[in-house]
């Protein structure tokens, strides 16, 4: 007869307290929380921590896929010295080169190859379902993600492979004759796709790609990606455009170089000016900048089909320019209320000083002002002086240098003041002030209405900011629910 430990003695001895000792520690053994937690399914990263993992793999994979550009210029740059002294000296270390591209661009893929994983994983925590066992293409389907995978490998493969030196020949229109090209200075040039990568780059770190950013998107039913962002940077960043610039010249001047090069260095054309790098730099920049003087221009198809293109491309930075710089000196919506403001008081200031100057040319033509005149006293000069002096009146003879209310006038000098005064003078001064009235009233009616406006825009906004209240409100009333299950129940 087995003898068993304190927690279980009460249940006596026996075959049958046996089997209710057994019972009783096959439970404890079911309820243990390491066997439990072994029953749940695999727990997901929260949405944080995918999101700091993948813009550290994608960080590193642009960054050596550009890394790349920088060793496939260096293999065209020796090819061509080999080319142009006929040798083949730099062969060996041409090769090295690509292999080290070859290199570079696996590392690439398998950090983009971890990059779209986290992309999958961030999808799966945030809700869009994903088959356990669907293969690797049907998850980046499923997560929206496939098209951007494959363009991202083919760009990686766009290589100058080691071994790889043919060159091949192509009919030229323009010159009628072919002209012949290398095939690894072509793929060098395809390698110039990589460029895509940099507005990419920058717009990872930018405050907005933050995950507390990108949750108040949601919230909000904005989505935050790197497009948005895009956007963002091209209304607002200076430095973002300047840098969209100089790497578009920079692509096509080597583009045109390279073509323009081949074509001289096959004809043994030695002065050809295109051949300097330089030169394609200012034949570049004056056509992007439509300015052409026409001092150079490419001899080949493709150069001339480069330049082309860079005008197309040109045209949209120019529109990003001037919008930004439109957006610069644009008012903004308080300096705005700000200046309408201001202008509606120095409208009525007007007015005032328009009505203050139709109630004294009235009262110059009155039989008031007709007494007031007939006596030549001091008071009596200096009060009528100083009161056509602030109507904007001048003595017809003083040549703007008499001195108001330090002497006396002569009778003909009255007359002849008086005379000043006519009816004309009247009617042009209520003529001022029906136009200071006017712009008095229509600026009043423009501050209402932006008022008005104002007010509105705050109860839709008000509106709005209740309603994800109350969705916030269930959301956190469903996490409460949640959370009081039983681990028992989120097993079944």
């Amino acid at each position: 007869m087995a003898t068993y430990q304190s927690g279980f003695d009460h249940l006596g001895e026996g075959p049958d307290a046996e089997r209710k000792v057994r019972r009783r520690k096959s439970a404890a053994e079911k309820m243990n929380p390491s066997k439990i937690s072994g029953m749940l399914p695999k727990r997901v990263s929260p949405p944080v921590i995918i999101f700091k993992r993948i813009s550290r793999w994608f960080v590193v994979a642009s960054g050596t896929s550009l890394s790349g550009i920088v060793v496939g210029v260096l293999v065209a740059e020796l090819e061509h010295i080999d080319d142009r002294n006929g040798e083949t000296v730099l062969g060996l270390l041409v090769n090295f080169l690509k292999f080290c591209i070859v290199v570079i661009s696996v590392i690439s893929m398998y950090c983009f190859v971890e990059y779209y994983d986290g992309l999958v994983e961030l999808a799966k925590a945030r809700g869009t379902y994903i088959a356990k066992g669907a293969s690797y293409f049907a998850r980046l389907r499923r997560a929206g993600i496939l098209n951007s995978f494959i363009l991202d490998i083919v760009v990686q493969i766009a290589i100058p492979w080691p071994f790889l030196d043919l060159h091949f020949d192509v009919w030229d229109q323009v010159l009628k004759e072919y002209s012949r090209y290398s095939l690894s200075a072509l793929l060098v040039l395809g390698m110039f796709s990589r460029f895509i990568y940099l507005p990419r780059l920058v717009c990872t770190f930018h405050h907005l790609n933050s995950e507390d950013a990108r949750t108040y998107g949601r919230l909000i039913a904005v989505d935050v990606s790197t497009s948005m962002i895009s956007k963002v940077l091209l209304n607002e960043s200076f430095l973002f455009l300047a840098g969209l610039w100089f790497v578009c010249i920079f692509v096509f001047s080597y583009i045109l170089f390279t073509f323009e090069r081949d074509y001289a260095l096959a004809h043994n054309i030695e002065n050809e000016t295109l051949q300097s790098f330089n030169n394609c730099i200012w034949l570049t920049a004056v056509t992007m900048t439509t300015i052409g003087y026409g001092d150079l221009y490419p001899a080949t198809r493709f150069g001339r089909m480069c330049l082309v293109v860079s005008c197309f491309v040109a045209v949209a930075l120019f529109a990003l320019t001037l919008n930004l710089i439109l957006a610069f000196l644009s008012i903004g919506r308080d300096e705005e209320n700000f200046l309408r403001a201001t202008r509606y008081h120095h409208a009525r200031r007007k007015l005032k000083e328009a009505a203050a100057s139709v109630v004294e040319a009235v009262y110059m033509r009155s039989p008031m002002y007709q007494r007031l005149k007939q006596k030549d006293t001091f008071k009596g000069y200096q009060a009528i002086v100083m009161t056509e002096k602030a109507a904007g009146y001048e003595h017809p003879g003083s040549g703007g240098a008499r001195k108001f209310g330090l002497g006396r006038l002569s009778p003909e000098e009255m007359e002849s003041l008086h005379a000043c005064l006519d009816d004309g003078i009247v009617m042009d001064t209520l003529r001022r002030f029906r136009k200071v009235k006017e712009e008095v009233a229509y600026r009043r009616s423009v501050q209402e209405a932006d008022e008005s406006y104002q007010v509105t825009k705050l109860s839709e906004i008000n509106a709005r900011t209740e309603r994800h209240v109350d969705a916030l409100q269930n959301v956190l009333a469903q996490i409460a629910e949640l959370a009081k299950t039983e681990p028992a129940e989120r097993v079944r």
